[in-house]
């Protein structure tokens, strides 16, 4: 009942500290030439790629389909 009720509390956004909230500039980022010469050199792939693999496998928790 307690992992409920704290899992609700996530879900709801509260005792969330705004401090700990990261921000960037993720458009800019994808735009930034050289950042994407040297991700592509280092990892192999592209980071444009990395984001859409990860949103597509965020939407099952954004849509409560963690179990």
């Amino acid at each position: 009942m307690e992992y409920a009720q704290e899992l609700a509390k996530i879900m709801l956004g509260e005792g969330i500290n705004d401090h700990d909230a990261v921000e960037g500039a993720a458009v800019e980022l994808l735009d930034d030439e050289k950042l994407q010469q040297v991700f592509k050199q280092d990892l192999g792939f592209e980071l444009r790629t990395l984001l859409q693999a990860l949103s597509v496998l965020s939407q099952p928790v954004r849509y409560g389909l963690e179990d």
